[in-house]
């Protein structure tokens, strides 16, 4: 969770003149910063019953792999419409994976009843942190690496959290394979979720 905040911190402050770089308007910035969120605001609720079907652990990482190959198409744009399309995947992933994450985080946090404040306090004191440090960080990378870099490095390090979680988080909250079946049974009959 802090990458992805420090990852956006980097890219916000990059992302105007990455734009402007391909000859594109202002307006076309606004659209480019909306793209994700509007993904998001579609897809959290559909996204979010994912981790009470599936668990927490595998929408986090499915919802990585999208967000990183987002923000690596973004980096490597070089149009409109092919930077929309790389915002909207990254705007997908993070639809998934977050509410696993919040979800994850909740599961954690009732583990340790006595404790909720402070876990959820240094939660918060990291996402802070990673919203200081990432604009910094991004504007530094962009001024002496060129303006695609900070989006390159902040999909390659989501790619490279992926296998991370997959191997070393454990799942917070399995579905019962009743819960499994029976939603694929809707599916399958028309019924939906």
């Amino acid at each position: 969770g802090v990458l992805l905040q420090m990852g956006t911190g980097m890219i916000v402050p990059v992302l105007p003149t990455y734009a402007t770089s391909l000859g594109l308007a202002e307006s076309d910035v606004g659209l480019l910063i909306a793209i994700p969120a509007a993904a998001r605001a579609v897809l959290n609720l559909p996204a979010g019953r994912l981790a009470d079907l599936f668990g927490r652990k595998r929408p986090m990482v499915v919802g990585g792999i999208f967000d990183g190959l987002g923000t690596c198409g973004t980096a490597l744009a070089g149009s409109l419409p092919s930077m929309v399309g790389s915002r909207l995947v990254m705007g997908g992933g993070g639809a998934i994976a977050g509410p696993a994450l919040e979800a994850y985080t909740q599961d954690v946090v009732n583990a340790y009843p006595h404790h909720k404040g402070r876990l959820l306090g240094v939660r918060q004191s990291m996402a802070t942190l990673a919203w200081v440090a990432g604009p910094v960080v991004g504007g530094w990378l962009a001024a002496y690496g060129g303006v695609g870099l900070p989006f390159l490095l902040v999909g390659g390090a989501t790619l490279a959290a992926v296998p991370v979680m997959q191997v070393m988080l454990p799942e917070s909250r399995r579905a019962l394979p009743e819960a499994r079946a029976a939603a694929w049974a809707r599916a399958q009959s028309g019924g939906g979720g």
